[in-house]
C-alpha cells in the first residue's frame, strides 16, 4: 500500500513538472446548443476552436430550483470487476434516472483477482460505505450528497475504522475499507456489496470473520472460500492481527462497525471523489493532483447560487477534438459559470449518460474503447405525473420536399417526464393538412417552413404541440466520387446526395438512383460495375434530377508514331529506305541503314517532334536489327534524360517489344551504338496504352467582384503567375486589367495581407492539410477582420474537401456571423456548379483549381463561366 502511495505522489510530481511547461491553448471562437432532454435536465453542447485544435465538450445541466433531484453513487452490479457507467443506471431504471457520470479514479490489481479495481478516494451508495477514503489528509475532494438532500464538495478524511467488541468493549483497528492490493499486511475490511465470496485459505495464517446484522456469524482459520451475501461484512487478517482477533472476538459476539470520518457516515447519502479541485469559490486552485496533457475529462461542479450542477465531459482522442488539460478544462468550466468543480476520472474512464427526449437512456459520450468503472454519480428525478402536458415531436429539423422522414410523439407531463398515452385521441397535422403517422413516416410536400401540430384530446384534457420544420427543395444530386476510374472487372461503391443551392444537403438511397444505360459499365443499388473501356461523363438520375460523374475504364491502344514518314533527323552516313513490306498499320515500314562507320561508334535518330507520353503506361513497337545495339532515350519529368536498351534484338526477323513509360514524360530518340561497320535497324509502328482517365477540364483565372463597379472593388486571382497563362487568357485578362483594383497569384511564397479602403484579403499557409494548422494569429486576425463591415477574401493554400466537417463549420459559422460579404478562396477537385451553404454561398472550380465563396445575408452570388473565367459578384 505504502508503495503504491509512493508511486501515485512521484507521479502526481511529474506530471505537475511536466504540466508546468504545457503552454495552455487560447479560445478563438465558441459555439453553443442548448436543448431540454429531461424534467429539469438540459443537454449543452460547447465547440470550441483554439489555438491548438478543435474541442468538443458535452454538458448536463440540472436545474435544483424544486428540489425534484435525488442522487446517488452507482456500483457495478460486481463491484470489484467494474462496469460501464449505461449498465449501471439502465439497472436503476425504476428510480426515473435522468443523468450519470463515472466517477472515482480507481487502482487496477495486477496481484491478484479477488478484487481487481478499487477506488483511490471515498465511495458511498444509498448511505454504506463502498471505499474509504483516501490515506492522505485533505488530498482527494469529494462530491458529497448529504441526507438532508444537500450538495457539498468537500475533502472527506478517514479518522479511524474499527470492529469494537460491545461486551468487552475491545477495539480493533483496520486499515482500510474494500481497498485490496492482495497485501494482506493490514487488516482489511469488505462489504458483500463489493465482493461475492471470502478470500479463502490463499495467505498463511489468515483469519476472516465474518459479520451479519451485528453479529459475527462465523469465525475461519485458513478455511476455503465460500459465497458472502451482499448484507454481510468480511474482516480479514494475517499475522499477529488474525492473532489479536482469535483472541478478542468468538462466533454469536455482538460488534460494531465503527467508521469515523471528518464528514459523519450518517448524514452521508452518497459520496465519490476526484482527484482535485478544478474551481473552489470561484477561482482556480493549486491542484492537489494533475494528470497532464490534453485528454478526454469529466468534471462535476456547482454554480455560485447553487441553482445548476453540471456533468461534463471532454471529447479526446478521437482525431477530431483534442481534449483539454486540467488547467484548460478549469478555465472552461469557470467561464460557464462553475463556482466550485472537482475532477473526476477521465481519458477513456469518460462516460456521460443521459435521458433523452424519447424517454430511453442515451450515451452523450462514451469512447469506443471505453473501459468499465468502479462508480458513477447519477441523478434521479422524483416528481412525475399522469396527466399529459405537452409533446416532444421527434423528427429531423431539416428536410427535402418529397422525402420520407421518420416522425415520432411522445408525451410529456408537466415536470417533461416522458409518459404513456393512447394514440386514437392524436391528430398529428402539417400545416393545415391532417397526416397519417401509423407507419412513422411524413413526406412534406412544399419547401419552405411548415409546422407539425400534434393535437390529444380526450374525455379528460387536452394537450397541444408544435414544431416548425425547415423544408428545402431539392435542385442538386450530387455523389461522393467527383471522378472514377476503374479496371474492367472491378466496382465501387457510390453515394449520392440531394442538395439545394443552400448548401443543405441530405444522403439517399442509392438504390433509388437510375444510371444511363452502357454495355461497359453497369450500376444497380449503388454500385458500379466496369465491364469495358470506356471515357467519358456518366448521367445519374434521381426522380427529376441528374448528374455527371467523369469516368475512365481501362486503357486504350492508340497509334503515337507511325514512322512512315521521315520521322527523325538523320546524321551523315545514315540512310534510310521505306520498304513496301510493314508489320503492323503502317503503309511502310522505316529500314535505316548504315555504312562505312566506325566500328563502335554511335548516333542518333531524334525524333523531330519528341512522342508525348501523357497518360501513357506503356509502349509497344516491332523492330528487328543487324550488328547494333539499340536505345530508347526519355526524358523525365523533372527534365533529365534517361536511356533504356532494347535487348534480344533480332535480324530479318520482326519481334514485338513492350516498355513500361508511366515514370517518363516523352519518348526524344532512337540511340544505335555500332556493332560493325554496315547494318540496318527496321522498326514499325510505335503504339501507346493509354489509361481512360475521366475527362477533367481546367479553369484558370478567378475574379472576385463585391459590387457592379468593377473598377472600384473587384480583384483577380491567379493560380499561378501571370506569365504563365495560355496565351489567349493573358489577352484576355490584359484587356481587363484596367477594370480590376489588383491581381494576386496564389503560388507566392509570401502570400500577402492586405488592409485597404475597399475590402480585406488574407492568405492563410497550413503545413498538414487542415485549418488546425493556421497559426493563433491568423485566426485572430480574422476574427478581427470579422468584425469590420468591408468585404473579406480569406485565401486557403489547401483544398476545400479536405477539410472535415468540424473545419468547414468553424470557417462557415464565422463568416456567416459577419454583416459585410465575405469570401473564401481555395484549392478543390470538383467540377464547375454554383452552391450556396446555408446562407454562405459557393461557386466550384475545376479540377484542383479554386474554390471561392461568399458569405452575407441580404447579398446573392452569380457565377458564370467563360473561357475558362469564374466570376463571383453581388447581385440583387
Amino acid at each position: 500500500m505504502k508503495r503504491f502511495f509512493g508511486f501515485v505522489s512521484l507521479a502526481t510530481i511529474v506530471s505537475i513538472f511536466i504540466s508546468a511547461f504545457a503552454k495552455p491553448h487560447t479560445e478563438i471562437l465558441r459555439f453553443k446548443t442548448v436543448q431540454q432532454i429531461a424534467p429539469r435536465t438540459y443537454y449543452e453542447k460547447y465547440e470550441l476552436l483554439t489555438d491548438e485544435g478543435f474541442v468538443d465538450i458535452n454538458c448536463i445541466k440540472l436545474d435544483l430550483i424544486d428540489g425534484g433531484f435525488d442522487f446517488d453513487v452507482l456500483k457495478a452490479n460486481i463491484a470489484n470487476t467494474g462496469n460501464f457507467v449505461y449498465n449501471m443506471v439502465y439497472r436503476q431504471s425504476d428510480r426515473n434516472p435522468v443523468a450519470a457520470i463515472n466517477a472515482n479514479f480507481f487502482y487496477t490489481n495486477t496481484r491478484t483477482d479477488y478484487n481487481r479495481i478499487w477506488p483511490i478516494g471515498i465511495s458511498v451508495s444509498g448511505g454504506r460505505i463502498l471505499s474509504s477514503p483516501n490515506n492522505r489528509q485533505n488530498t482527494f475532494p469529494a462530491f458529497v450528497y448529504t441526507t438532508s438532500n444537500e450538495i457539498l464538495f468537500d475533502y472527506i478524511n478517514g479518522l479511524s475504522y474499527k470492529l469494537v467488541n460491545v461486551a468487552t468493549g475491545y477495539e480493533f483497528k483496520i486499515a482500510h475499507v474494500n481497498k485490496f492490493t492482495g497485501d494482506l499486511t493490514y487488516p482489511i475490511l469488505f462489504t458483500g456489496e463489493y465482493v461475492q465470496k471470502t478470500i479463502g485459505n490463499r495467505y498463511r495464517g489468515i483469519v476472516e470473520i465474518i459479520i451479519k446484522d451485528g453479529i459475527i456469524k462465523e469465525i475461519r482459520e485458513q478455511a476455503p472460500a465460500i459465497d458472502l451475501d451482499k448484507s454481510e461484512y468480511l474482516l480479514a487478517a494475517t499475522g499477529n492481527y488474525a492473532k489479536s482477533l482469535l483472541k478478542n472476538f468468538k462466533t454469536g459476539d455482538r460488534v460494531e462497525i465503527k467508521i469515523d470520518l471528518s464528514f459523519p457516515l450518517e448524514k452521508i447519502k452518497a459520496a465519490a471523489s476526484g482527484n482535485t479541485f478544478l474551481l473552489k469559490d470561484g477561482k482556480i486552485p493549486a491542484f492537489t493532483h494533475e494528470i497532464a496533457g490534453r485528454h478526454p475529462r469529466s468534471a462535476i461542479g456547482i454554480d455560485k447560487t447553487s441553482r445548476y450542477l453540471y456533468f461534463v465531459s471532454v471529447d479526446g482522442r478521437n482525431g477530431k477534438s483534442i481534449g483539454l488539460t486540467q488547467t484548460e478544462l478549469a478555465g472552461f468550466l469557470q467561464s460557464i459559470g462553475i463556482w466550485t468543480a472537482i475532477n473526476l476520472d477521465g481519458g477513456d474512464s469518460t462516460q456521460l449518460v443521459a435521458k433523452d427526449n424519447d424517454g430511453t437512456l442515451k450515451a452523450f459520450y462514451n469512447r469506443g474503447d471505453t473501459r468499465k468503472v468502479f462508480d458513477s454519480i447519477a441523478a434521479f428525478y422524483k416528481y412525475t405525473d399522469d396527466k399529459i402536458a405537452t409533446f416532444y415531436i421527434d423528427c429531423p429539423d431539416r428536410v427535402f420536399a418529397g422525402e420520407e422522414y421518420p416522425v415520432k410523439v411522445y408525451a410529456k407531463d408537466r415536470f417533461y417526464n416522458t409518459i404513456t398515452y393512447d394514440a386514437v385521441y392524436l391528430k398529428v397535422y402539417q400545416d393545415a393538412y391532417e397526416i397519417d403517422i401509423k407507419d412513422g413516416v411524413f413526406t412534406p410536400y412544399k419547401d419552405g417552413v411548415v409546422t407539425i401540430s400534434c393535437v390529444y384530446e380526450d374525455v379528460y384534457y387536452k394537450a397541444f404541440a408544435q414544431k416548425k420544420i425547415s423544408v428545402y427543395r431539392p435542385e442538386i444530386l450530387d455523389t461522393d466520387k467527383k471522378q472514377l476510374y476503374l479496371l474492367p472487372g472491378e466496382s465501387a461503391n457510390l453515394r449520392f446526395y440531394i442538395k439545394d443551392r443552400l448548401g443543405h444537403f441530405e444522403e439517399i438511397d442509392p438504390g433509388k438512383v437510375q444510371a444511363e444505360e452502357n454495355p461497359a459499365f453497369e450500376f444497380k443499388d449503388g454500385v458500379f460495375r466496369a465491364k469495358s473501356d470506356f471515357q467519358g461523363f456518366v448521367t445519374f438520375t434521381y426522380k427529376d434530377l441528374k448528374c455527371s460523374l467523369p469516368v475512365g475504364i481501362g486503357q486504350t491502344t492508340k497509334l503515337l508514331r507511325s514512322f512512315d514518314y521521315l520521322a527523325f533527323d538523320f546524321p551523315k552516313g545514315v540512310s534510310m529506305f521505306l520498304s513496301s513490306k510493314n508489320r503492323t498499320q503502317g503503309k511502310y515500314s522505316n529500314k535505316i541503314y548504315f555504312s562505312s562507320l566506325t566500328k563502335g561508334k554511335s548516333f542518333k535518330l531524334k525524333f523531330k517532334t519528341p512522342v508525348d507520353l501523357t497518360s501513357v503506361n506503356e509502349i509497344s513497337f516491332d523492330l528487328c536489327a543487324k550488328n547494333v545495339r539499340v536505345y530508347f532515350g526519355f526524358r523525365m519529368p523533372d527534365g533529365t534524360q534517361k536511356e533504356v536498351e532494347i535487348n534480344s534484338l533480332k535480324s530479318d526477323n520482326f519481334k514485338s517489344y513492350s516498355l513500361n513509360v508511366e515514370s517518363y514524360k516523352t519518348l526524344e530518340y532512337i540511340s544505335v551504338a555500332l556493332q560493325n561497320t554496315q547494318g540496318y535497324i527496321w522498326i514499325d509502328n510505335l503504339t501507346g496504352s493509354i489509361v481512360n482517365l475521366p475527362p477533367v477540364e481546367d479553369i484558370k483565372q478567378y475574379v472576385a467582384k463585391f459590387s457592379t463597379n468593377l473598377a472600384k472593388t473587384s480583384v483577380i486571382f491567379l493560380t499561378g503567375g501571370f506569365e504563365n497563362l495560355p496565351g489567349d487568357i493573358k489577352k484576355k485578362v490584359e484587356s481587363n486589367l484596367g477594370s480590376y483594383l489588383k491581381y494576386y497569384s496564389l503560388e507566392k511564397e509570401n502570400p500577402p495581407y492586405e488592409k485597404n479602403e475597399k475590402f480585406n484579403i488574407v492568405f492563410l499557409k497550413t503545413r498538414s492539410g487542415s485549418v488546425l494548422d493556421f497559426s493563433f494569429y491568423q485566426w485572430i486576425r480574422i476574427k478581427n477582420l470579422s468584425a469590420e463591415k468591408k468585404p473579406l477574401i480569406v485565401v486557403l493554400d489547401i483544398p476545400f474537401e479536405r477539410l472535415n466537417q468540424n473545419e468547414k463549420g468553424m470557417l462557415i459559422r464565422l463568416l456567416k456571423s459577419r454583416k459585410a460579404p465575405s469570401m473564401i478562396i481555395c484549392q478543390t477537385g470538383d467540377y464547375t456548379r454554383v452552391e450556396r451553404y446555408d446562407t454562405l454561398y459557393i461557386g466550384y472550380a475545376s479540377s484542383n483549381k479554386l474554390l471561392a465563396k461568399s458569405s452575407t445575408k441580404s447579398v446573392n452570388l452569380a457565377c458564370d463561366v467563360e473561357k475558362g473565367y469564374i466570376y463571383l459578384a453581388r447581385g440583387y
